[in-house]
């Protein structure tokens, strides 16, 4: 079992790098950027990463296949992967609908629109001449101008369509935050199967699971630091994403539950609507041995990596560190 980090965005970027050149030092497998819209950009930040970092390997979970076209992102890319000396990853997928819409960015289509940013980047990233005439782009006769190893695309989705779509065309798929286990097992399974279906290796397809986490040594009072921040991303979510409604039942939250959340103006002050249980779902929660315990189960589902989402953050997750990824290690048993 590998395991990452978000890159942690709340922090100033110097004592941001500063705390992912600690965690490579110290043996993390890999450090993620996320981008959303507003948020700094994700293709200099991680060169930023690069450039501090000797082992772990780069990426980027996700920058939206929309809002750049294919040649641009593949110059990025490619200039990341000489940067980080091979260590780079990309990870593509929709982004925030809603958001992008204010924007004017059409979203339409997204399975089709992942498929054909795909299929123009992987000429692109393997030194060749990309000519493309689709819905959504066109090029003629381009050619990245500067040599590189092709990085591995990965496809950011809980959806079943692009997550089988992941399955037969991506190096691997970036399963979200608040995926309850269930879940995240169908996902593995649908990714398995299409990749079965277009005679590729169910292996080749790297499965990563982004996982809110809070360490501490008393697993009620991490359980308790997390409440307050899984109000309000399950209030954001189910707000956005209507679908998203019957994945937190399944985690066992009542849908009236759900409800009073989003109608809520503060949903952190309704945080007691959280039980343990809720938060054990969605979560991790608890000191390197409960994590140990929890990455057995998810390398049982099928998940290759796992990445700590908002705990670098966290006053005291260095001191976690080692143990966490002794954790990972042990979890290969």
């Amino acid at each position: 079992m590998k395991l990452g980090i978000c890159y942690p965005y709340e922090l100033e970027p110097q004592a941001a790098l500063d705390l992912v050149r600690t965690c490579d030092a110290r043996g993390l497998d890999s450090v993620w950027i996320v981008e959303n819209p507003g948020w700094p950009g994700a293709f200099s930040t991680a060169g930023a990463v690069a450039a501090v970092t000797r082992k772990a390997l780069v990426s980027i979970g996700i920058v939206s296949a929309f809002t750049r076209a294919p040649a641009v992102i593949a110059v990025e890319a490619g200039q990341l992967q000489k940067i980080s000396a091979g260590r780079f990853r990309l990870g593509i997928g929709v982004g925030p609908n809603r958001v992008l819409a204010n924007f004017g960015i059409d979203t339409k289509h997204p399975v089709e629109g992942i498929a054909e940013t795909i299929e123009v980047l992987r000429p692109l990233l393997a030194g060749g001449v990309a000519t493309h005439q689709g819905p959504r782009h066109t090029v003629r006769d381009f050619k990245v101008t500067f040599g590189f190893d092709a990085p591995s695309i990965h496809i950011g989705t809980i959806g079943p369509k692009m997550t089988a779509l992941a399955g037969r065309v991506a190096d691997g798929v970036i399963i979200s935050t608040h995926v309850p286990a269930g879940m995240m097992k169908e996902i593995v399974t649908t990714v398995g199967n299409a990749a079965r279906s277009a005679g590729r290796d169910v292996k080749s397809v790297h499965i990563t699971a982004f996982v809110v986490a809070c360490f501490r040594k008393n697993v009620g009072e991490a359980r308790d630091a997390l409440r307050p921040r899984l109000a309000i991303d399950i209030a954001r979510v189910a707000r956005n994403v209507p679908t998203s409604v019957e994945m937190f039942v399944s985690a066992g939250l009542e849908e009236a539950k759900i409800r009073t959340l989003i109608a809520a103006e503060r949903p952190a002050d309704i945080r007691h609507l959280i039980d343990d249980k809720v938060v054990d779902a969605l979560c991790f929660a608890g000191n390197a041995t409960d994590f140990q315990r929890r990455l057995v189960e998810m390398r049982a589902l099928g998940v290759d990596e796992v990445v700590l989402f908002q705990a670098p953050e966290e006053e005291g997750f260095m001191e976690h560190l080692d143990g966490l990824i002794a954790a990972t290690k042990n979890a290969e048993i």
